[in-house]
């Protein structure tokens, strides 16, 4: 989100490193799995991390998505697709799912027990410059950010390949530059959002039991300026981080927060906190703990994690009097996050590298010193998924 808005920060002088890393032998206890991807211009590769039971991350791999990435964002280097859900896992964990920004299109992964992954196919995003993801049950589906911006579905074969759903394309909120910074289903299968950040809108999408729309695109203004990451709990609570965008495109200083919905239909939106502050600069990810008690936010501007417990009726409440429940660095600039087996993983552009978090039984976050990785991605890194 950085590249997109904070003109008040300088961007760091990034070394753009488009290597292509080899395998590394890993000899430790199987945890599961981390994974990001290079998002080079030249061609997207993801990056896999062995997940030791201590959450600490050793290189395993690299594995060509089939297609080419975004490159560094042309003015600002770092956070070159400005959105969440670049690359996610299957509900279960079989599948990986990943976008190619650079050559329109969008790649599936088989996910062994190990955490290994083969790439089984890439099909067209049925867009221009698809940036973010999301999957329930058999359905994928894919917001491409250019041309006006679009989604697009697809059916994940027993094999993992994908297939174009029929009529399931759809346009954005008509904006000539919506700027989507998620895509997210709900639990139930019925009902898909879009954030739009520089609209300050949400598009709702009804989805069918064969995962086609059936009403859509339905915009409803979001409950703060610049709605950006956002994800559903279970029980179908919808969390958003709302960045506070002034006209000038700069980052409001401490001014972002994170907000709470549900959507009783799939043409109408409930709001049950507005925006609630984290005191932060700059929300953008959002990541809920599988429990449901527990959703966080990076602050990219502030080099800082915000968390907030989830109330029975969905109310969130600042963990932190200072919103700082954990601590990147003034100059990481936190992007995307993933949780797992309690850790959370923050990818951080500003160190070009992963931290990790022990999520403790509060909600409180104990930062794991070495067990994260530093100075070892490209400018153009995005993306972070981990079981």
């Amino acid at each position: 989100m950085k590249a997109w808005w904070m003109v008040l920060l300088a961007a760091l002088p990034l070394a753009a490193c488009e290597d292509v890393f080899g395998s590394d032998d890993n000899d430790g206890d199987d945890g599961g799995a981390v994974y990001t991807m290079n998002n080079a211009a030249s061609a997207n590769y993801i990056l896999v991390y062995d997940r030791d039971d201590d959450g600490s991350l050793t290189r395993m791999d690299s594995v060509s998505a089939g297609g080419q990435g975004s490159g560094p964002h042309p003015v600002f280097g770092t956070d070159p697709l400005e959105s969440q859900d670049a690359l996610i896992l299957s509900d279960d964990n079989r599948w990986l799912f990943a976008v190619n920004a650079g050559s329109n299109s969008v790649s599936s992964f088989r996910v062994d027990d190990e955490g290994s992954i083969t790439r089984v196919s890439t099909v067209s995003s049925g867009g221009t410059m698809p940036v973010s993801l999301a999957a329930r049950g058999n359905v994928l589906y894919v917001v491409n950010a250019m041309g006006g911006g679009s989604v697009s579905g697809f059916r994940v074969g027993t094999d993992g390949t994908l297939t174009a759903l029929a009529g399931s394309t759809r346009a954005l909120s008509g904006a000539a530059m919506p700027g989507p910074g998620s895509i997210r289903i709900s639990p139930d299968g019925r009902t898909m959002v879009v954030t739009e950040k520089p609209t300050n809108r949400l598009v709702l999408y009804g989805l069918g039991t064969d995962g086609i729309p059936t009403s859509g695109p339905t915009v409803v203004s979001s409950p703060g300026p610049t709605p950006f990451g956002a994800d559903f709990d279970m029980s179908g609570r919808y969390i958003l981080s709302i960045g506070n965008i002034g006209p000038n495109r700069a980052a409001v200083p401490d001014g972002s927060a994170a907000g709470s919905l549900t959507f009783p239909t799939s043409t109408a939106a409930t709001v049950i906190s507005g925006s609630v502050p984290t005191t932060e600069t700059a929300a953008c990810w959002v990541q809920i703990t599988p429990d449901g008690r527990f959703a966080y936010t990076t602050n990219t501007g502030s080099g800082s994690i915000t968390g907030y417990s989830i109330g029975g009726t969905g109310a969130l409440t600042r963990l932190t009097a200072d919103g700082r429940t954990g601590d990147t660095g003034m100059n990481s600039m936190p992007l995307d996050m993933a949780y797992a087996d309690g850790y959370l993983y923050a990818l951080t552009s500003g160190d070009r590298g992963i931290d990790v978090f022990r999520v403790n039984t509060d909600g409180s976050l104990t930062a794991m010193a070495s067990a994260g990785v530093m100075n070892v991605f490209p400018v153009s890194v995005t993306g972070l998924a981990a079981f």
